[in-house]
């Protein structure tokens, strides 16, 4: 999550609908996303030959200079569009202000755009190789560069908009009787008395295309049990992974919370807390990830109602229906 993203998506929750595919036993809520970009002074944008402008493509999430298909992308230049205006539909736009953006000479949808920052979605059938980027503005300008395009490259959303620190992410504690509560990441997170588990939910993109058992975790030098990781239901470029924190982390305090995949470059660092023992009873906490970046913000909150229901015992797969709250309205 980082700053200057301003990826208006108003009204995509309506009528959402959330079904959540897992590995494990829990449907987990999806709740409080926030992206945000960061200052055009951490690039560095020239001109080309031609007397072209430059445009630089990194991940909306981490700023990392590698993408996947069909994940969130940033782009940051000068001039590339007349207006600002963001996304209020699905499926995406490919036309915002006049403006539009081909990777590989592919149209791709967008988020949002602005003379300085375009968010948009790497278009899913882009080949996993370096990639032609261009942004053609309502004015006819265009603005030209290439991105490094890998299968899978996993990139956490963060709570402080700068792509590290406390992830964008849910804490889901389950007690022994099957309660469930929510907290966040960014206070000291408590695994509780035995019988007790705590889950981890990230938000990120990128590891959609990576298959599932390849997919890991690591907190600290220590392996999560993942439990889903794949594309968040109903969202579009955002991937979910559920993982369940290692109870031998039980006084650990600050951690790196890094997601790796086969073939793919390691996320960026996140961090969390592990807090020491305790036998005190969870209380529930509602989280929202925001940020208030100067200038254009981004913010987008999605709301889900989401119930237990355990597969049987043996089953390797389970879903879990959820109807919507009341639909929010965002900024992103």
């Amino acid at each position: 999550m980082n700053q200057d993203f301003a990826r208006t998506l108003k009204s995509l929750s309506d009528s959402l609908r959330v079904t959540v595919h897992h590995y494990g036993r829990l449907c987990l809520l999806l709740l409080g996303l926030s992206v945000a970009a960061f200052s055009l002074a951490r690039l560095t944008l020239t001109s080309s030959a031609q007397g072209q402008a430059t445009v630089a493509t990194v991940s909306a999430a981490s700023y990392a200079s590698v993408v996947a298909p069909d994940s969130i992308a940033a782009a940051f230049g000068t001039g590339l569009a007349t207006a600002t205006q963001g996304a209020s539909v699905l499926p995406l736009p490919k036309t915002l202000a006049g403006t539009t953006v081909k990777v590989n000479g592919r149209e791709a949808g967008l988020f949002f755009v602005s003379p300085n920052q375009i968010n948009y979605l790497i278009p899913p059938e882009t080949e996993p190789r370096t990639a032609q980027v261009e942004v053609r503005g309502g004015d006819a300008k265009i603005s030209t560069g290439t991105v490094q395009v890998s299968a899978t490259a996993p990139a956490m959303f963060t709570m402080n908009a700068t792509g590290t620190g406390p992830p964008a992410a849910n804490v889901l504690r389950v007690t022994a009787d099957s309660h469930q509560f929510y907290e966040s990441p960014d206070q000291p997170i408590s695994l509780g008395p035995a019988g007790e588990k705590v889950f981890l939910i990230l938000y990120l993109t990128g590891i959609r295309r990576a298959a599932p058992d390849t997919v890991q975790v690591l907190m600290g030098d220590t392996v999560a049990l993942v439990s889903y990781a794949g594309a968040a239901p109903g969202f579009v470029g955002l991937d979910q992974i559920n993982a369940e924190i290692p109870r031998s982390l039980i006084g650990r305090g600050e951690v790196d919370v890094r997601v790796t995949a086969l073939g793919a470059p390691v996320s960026n660092k996140a961090k969390v807390t592990i807090a020491g023992a305790s036998n005190q009873a969870a209380t529930s906490v509602t989280l929202t990830a925001s940020a208030s970046p100067s200038g254009v913000s981004q913010s987008v909150t999605f709301t889900a109602k989401v119930a237990v229901n355990p597969p049987a015992i043996n089953a390797p797969t389970g879903r879990c229906n959820s109807k919507p709250m009341a639909a929010t309205s965002a900024h992103l």
